[in-house]
């Protein structure tokens, strides 16, 4: 499994800041108890001008499908494998 980047502006996750997300933030404008899919992209619960700012700031740049990030849990485990080659080289020197 692995985890996609977006840019903050982009309410509906399709990978690109566009007139879509620009609705969205304008339709919730200063609404509280707001998620990311309806305009808050600062979690401080308000649509705001804060969050107006980041759609503008990334409106129409898009992220490529290609910067996939590996799961956390991966990364984990590859970090204690190595760790393990690591004290077991150690040992085995002494």
């Amino acid at each position: 499994m692995t985890v996609a980047y977006t840019l903050c502006g982009d309410a509906n996750l399709d990978f690109t800041v566009n007139g879509a997300d620009l609705n969205t933030v304008l339709s919730n404008y200063n609404k509280t108890g707001m998620y990311w899919s309806q305009g808050d992209f600062n979690y401080d619960g308000t649509v705001n001008g804060a969050d107006l700012n980041m759609v503008l700031s990334n409106y129409n740049r898009s992220v490529s499908l290609g910067a996939a990030v590996p799961e956390p849990s991966a990364l984990l485990l590859a970090t204690a494998g190595l760790l393990g080659l690591l004290c077991y080289g150690w040992r085995k020197r002494r």
